[in-house]
């Protein structure tokens, strides 16, 4: 099963849903992410531009292209029609094209990729179909069914494939190859590092380099990547290029179409040309004969396995991770290295790096060993000399922050989710995995469930959206470790232990404990002790919830999304882990100075008012003031985290629960417990003693439940809604205690 990372929007350009994923088209990026210690990658060779304009007059929502030699086709978001313009970048025509399929639940589109075989024109939308076009009638006349399990998102038709018979290329998250009958013939699927840096719309087949063939992949966001594939050996053969680093001005707008054409005449030239389109109508032609031109050798540094921080006096190997980007592989090279104006230097021989898209982890031979703590060092590394020539990489830079004590660091884990979203099932369950193969203590698990998408889940309330506006999150499932989660996308579904693993291997400088106290009803007490082992200047934020073990009635029914049909089902989860029911700090956290050797305690106090109340969705949320949402006060714990609130970076976190010590501390001073309180069906009574009678009284005195037996679980659901008082009598002694029946 093929590993996705898929979202619910939250109204930013067309939001799409389905009965288990969805994408959205978007025509422009507002927020781009780089990961911290990788480097940013770097165009090939220069391509030279013969073209670049906007196309006009204007039009909507244009998405994917191709062309027949002669002119340039555009799809549709919205509308059963194909734009036609000249290569030069005139929109002559909006051609109505007849069957063409309604809006796909995956994507939301009528047109989302569109290519051309020499006689047919053939689109797709999302769906797990391709649609062929005759442009003699301008109408649908065939559809190819391909695997349910696959949606094909954008598309292009290799000539040569299935023994000449032509065939699709088509991509979502996987590069999958279907013949003209729908029988899948190849599978490309990206690592999961390049998958989670790679979202590929759209798709070009290059039957006339040197080489060839070869299948171009563009990402949409960003600089615009340009991946060149070969199919036959699923690798990816060239340095990416970047239009973004061509038209910077476009680099923030999305680019859905990708075409390759031979003889077209430019300018009175007649030459092969890679075109690419923008939704916004940007139009830019290459000159193919430059695309593919690559040097023998031909290397970079992408990033290096190296810990950002490192204890004193304990050797440190530098690593740096290699990708080869040239026709030859690498074998003999020198691995440098600069620390402190001084360089060392490893030669390496017999080696066999040959990998551009995973590249190849290679080690320094010399270790370094830091002496001085609270120092931060900038390092650098390159290859030179590679195969014995004079070519070597550019220089990777990178820091690495030292210290003398530290303390095991609780990873911190942030998820916005909701019962209404189909995406967040598989998300909360890759992350509870996750979660269960590593030990309690080692983690914090906190989920803000979103009221949206739909009517959104009922356990939201208005606090949360503080939380969700602070991190930007306009889709769910979310996830956010320590305030970060570039390396994973954000997406819980990608999520592994070893991202879990590189969280925790960073060391905290600051010490939390807490201990918690509760009533035995609605009312919770903590109080948490910060002692930092380092002086850490910024804006930094205490923060303090109180969270649900597990919830099970915010289940979600059926309903339609805003835009009516299709039908968008909820995640159908029936346990919900980890649900925050209120924050004890301020929900944007409590100032604290962290300053050596300066112990710092906060005290909070919480009692949940009124009764349980469970809404009928998220648009008529609980008023915290008046309500509340918790369905087993037993279940209840604190999490606590320390956050510099300006760069969201989670320096320190921890939990405590109301742990049975706790109860048996109360138990042994001769207290009897009730609980849940309120209930609506059972009070269980937890007692030392041997319980004799109990007896329930209603406000006026007048007794309306009595049993002589020593059963500590009573049934209390006959009674009506209302303040009971319950008297227990044990061989220990007699205890009256208040319960609410709701």
């Amino acid at each position: 099963m093929k590993k996705l990372s898929f979202l619910c929007l939250l109204l930013i350009g067309i939001i799409t849903v389905g009965n288990t994923q969805t994408r959205s088209i978007l025509e422009k990026n507002e927020n781009v992410n780089t990961s911290l210690r990788k480097a940013t990658h770097k165009s090939g060779s220069d391509w030279s531009i013969l073209h670049k304009d906007t196309l006009t007059p204007t039009f909507q929502r244009g998405i994917g292209a191709c062309s027949d030699g002669q002119y340039l086709y555009i799809g549709s978001v919205e509308k059963a029609v194909i734009y036609k313009a000249t290569l030069d970048g005139n929109v002559i025509d909006s051609i109505n094209v007849t069957g063409m399929p309604s809006e796909s639940d995956y994507l939301g589109c009528i047109t989302s990729g569109i290519t051309f075989d020499g006689t047919y024109f053939y689109t797709c939308n999302g769906n797990n179909a391709i649609y062929q076009i005759d442009p003699a009638t301008w109408s649908v006349t065939a559809t190819i069914t391909i695997p349910s399990n696959i949606y094909a998102c954008a598309i292009t038709y290799a000539p040569e494939a299935d023994n000449g018979n032509g065939g699709f290329w088509t991509c979502d998250y996987d590069f999958t190859l279907f013949s003209r009958t729908g029988t899948l013939l190849s599978t490309i699927t990206p690592d999961n590092d390049l998958r989670a840096e790679m979202e590929i719309w759209s798709l070009a087949y290059d039957t006339i380099s040197a080489g060839g063939p070869y299948l171009y992949a563009m990402e949409r966001h960003g600089t615009q990547n340009i991946y060149r594939i070969n199919p036959n050996t699923k690798k990816i053969t060239a340095p990416l290029h970047a239009v973004g680093d061509d038209m910077s001005a476009w680099e923030d707008y999305y680019a859905y179409g990708i075409f390759v054409q031979k003889n077209v005449v430019l300018n009175q030239d007649t030459v092969d040309v890679l075109g690419v389109t923008y939704m916004s109508r940007f139009y830019i032609l290459y000159d193919l004969s430059t695309v593919n031109i690559l040097d023998t050798i031909e290397a970079e540094i992408t990033g290096t396995s190296t810990r950002e921080f490192q204890k004193v006096n304990q050797p440190v190997t530098i690593s740096a991770n290699v990708r080869i980007s040239g026709i030859s592989a690498v074998t003999d090279f020198i691995f440098n290295y600069l620390i402190d104006g001084v360089v060392y230097s490893d030669t390496v021989t017999g080696a066999n790096l040959d990998d551009y898209i995973n590249g190849t982890l290679v080690s320094h031979s010399i270790p370094y060993t830091f002496t001085i703590a609270d120092t931060t060092y900038d390092v650098e590394m390159w290859l030179s000399e590679l195969n014995g020539t004079t070519i070597g990489t550019d220089t990777f830079t990178f820091e690495i922050q030292t210290y003398l004590i530290a303390v095991e660091r609780k990873v911190l884990h942030e998820a916005f989710s909701s019962s209404t979203c189909s995406p967040c099932k598989p998300g909360n369950a890759t992350l509870k995995r996750v979660l269960n193969q590593r030990p309690w203590e080692d983690w914090v698990c906190v989920k803000y469930q979103m009221n949206w998408p739909g009517s959104g889940d009922p356990y939201f309330y208005s606090e949360l959206t503080t939380r969700r506006t602070y991190y930007s999150v306009n889709a769910v499932p979310a996830l956010f470790v320590d305030g970060g989660g570039d390396d994973f996308d954000n997406a819980p579904s990608y999520y592994t232990t070893t991202d879990f693993d590189n969280a925790q291997a960073i060391p905290a400088f600051i010490d939390l404990e807490a201990t918690l106290t509760w009533d035995g009803s609605k009312t919770f007490g903590v109080s948490v002790d910060i002692s930092p082992l380092k002086t850490m200047s910024g804006n930094n934020r205490l923060f303090v919830a109180l969270v649900e073990k597990e919830t099970k009635k915010n289940l979600a029914d059926e309903y339609l999304n805003y835009y009516g049909a299709p039908t968008f089902y909820a995640n159908w989860d029936t346990v919900f882990y980890f649900v925050t029911k209120k924050f004890m700090s301020d929900v944007s956290g409590d100032n604290v100075t962290i300053r050596q050797d300066a112990s710092v305690s906060k005290e909070y106090t919480y009692t949940f008012n009124g009764e349980y109340t469970l809404p009928a969705d998220a648009q008529t949320p609980i008023n915290v003031n008046t309500q509340h949402s918790v369905e087993n006060f037993e279940n209840i714990f604190v999490a606590y985290w320390v956050q510099n609130y300006a760069t969201k970076e989670v320096l320190q976190a921890g939990k405590v629960e109301m742990a049975a010590a706790v109860k048996e501390r109360l138990l042994e001073e001769g207290n009897i417990l009730i609980y849940p309180n309120p209930t609506r069906n059972q009070l269980t009574i937890s007692t030392n003693g041997d319980i004799q009678q109990v007896s329930v009284y209603d406000i006026l005195g007048q007794q309306v439940m009595a049993t002589n037996n020593s059963n500590s679980v009573i049934d209390v659901s006959s009674l009506a809604k209302g303040i009971y008082l319950i008297k227990i009598k044990t061989n220990n002694g007699t205890s009256t205690q208040k319960f609410v029946k709701e």
